[in-house]
């Protein structure tokens, strides 16, 4: 008698235990839970009351787990908006536009020079007339100079023409001077190597006189803002002229 007492009070014990702890839950749910969902809880509760035939206990109880299962429910349904809608996000953004690559620029006046032939002329010219290699390094410059100023725009009617010279007829002269040294003797093969060295010098001489000709407006230029910039304060800083 005693032992099955004991398993029944044990037994209301777990339930008043549950009950309790089902109405907390309850509690802090309906503090939470929105109003419809509050009202479906109660009606839910006081059917499933009915249902069983119980009393304020079963509907409490019944409350408490259909307030439990709509809470969950509504964080089911508001954490798949969220993700629906972080998706539509990204499905929908506006990549942003990359920065512009800056181009690394080589100073003008070094660029390597874009005439493959006259590069090659004056390599075979050094290379054969080699006690005469730093005279052609030298013309090479000067012409290398003269082209890169034409190049940049700076030119006129006799600009054009030795630069067209330099760029057609220096490596047609270097090639036939280097085919007559193929038949000729040591001492001519000399004397026509040095002759097209000292022709390569007459125009070079030329490009660096066309050269300064070309630059002497901007040269003039320079100086006037030179001498602008290192006006002394007291001579009116203010006037440029």
């Amino acid at each position: 008698m005693m032992p099955f007492l004991l398993l029944t009070l044990l037994m209301f014990a777990v339930v008043a235990i549950g009950v309790m702890l089902l109405a907390t839950a309850g509690v802090v749910l309906f503090v939470r839970a929105r109003l419809v969902s509050l009202a479906f809880a109660v009606l839910g509760g006081l059917g499933f009351s009915a249902l069983i035939h119980g009393g304020a206990g079963a509907a409490i109880l019944g409350t408490a787990a259909l307030l439990v299962i709509f809470e969950s429910m509504r964080k089911s349904a508001a954490r798949r908006r969220r993700d629906r809608a972080r998706y539509d996000v990204e499905a929908t953004a506006t990549p942003a536009p990359s920065r512009p690559t800056r181009r690394i620029r080589t100073p003008r006046g070094r660029v390597e020079s874009p005439d493959p032939a006259l590069d090659a002329a004056w390599e075979a010219l050094a290379g054969n007339a080699d006690w005469a290699v730093s005279r052609v390094a030298v013309a090479r410059e000067s012409c290398r100079l003269f082209l890169a100023t034409v190049d940049r725009g700076a030119w006129d009617s006799d600009a054009g023409d030795l630069a067209v010279r330099i760029r057609r007829r220096v490596p047609e002269h270097v090639a036939e001077c280097l085919d007559r040294c193929e038949i000729a003797t040591p001492s001519e093969r000399r004397a026509i190597l040095d002759e097209c060295v000292f022709t390569t010098e007459k125009v070079a001489a030329e490009a660096d006189r066309q050269r300064a000709r070309l630059l002497g407006p901007a040269h003039a230029e320079m100086n006037v803002q030179r001498r602008h910039l290192t006006r002394p304060a007291q001579e009116d800083p203010f006037s440029l002229d």
